[in-house]
């Protein structure tokens, strides 16, 4: 696969996995930081992308003719960041880390209605 440029989309299949968006350069720039506040960005990066996944394979199953296969295959070729918590709780809430996700205990669940 040749590279299309910074900007440039890949195409968009079952199973492909979506291109890097852009950011604007005051985003990317982090020479002006703290250290402390590059790892607080990486890891908000990190969850941000966590949760952009986890959405895009929502999107991919809802569309797959096999989606319980499809979300064992994808989930055990998922990759978690190195500090991941559960995106699910309120801001006051302690973090619950997610060491893992077992494909095998995963289910999709279709509705009628979406």
């Amino acid at each position: 696969f040749r590279s299309l440029g910074r900007n440039a989309t890949r195409p968009a299949g079952p199973g492909a996995e979506p291109a890097p968006r852009a950011m604007p350069s005051s985003l990317t720039e982090t020479s002006g930081l703290t250290p402390s506040q590059r790892r607080t960005r990486e890891f908000l990066l990190s969850q941000r992308d966590f949760i952009h996944g986890l959405c895009n394979l929502a999107e991919e199953l809802y569309a797959s003719p096999r989606p319980q296969a499809d979300l064992r295959r994808r989930l055990a070729a998922t990759k978690l960041p190195r500090l991941c918590y559960d995106p699910l709780c309120r801001s006051g809430d302690v973090f619950a880390r997610v060491v893992r996700v077992p494909p095998s205990e995963a289910h999709v669940f279709v509705t009628q209605a979406r």
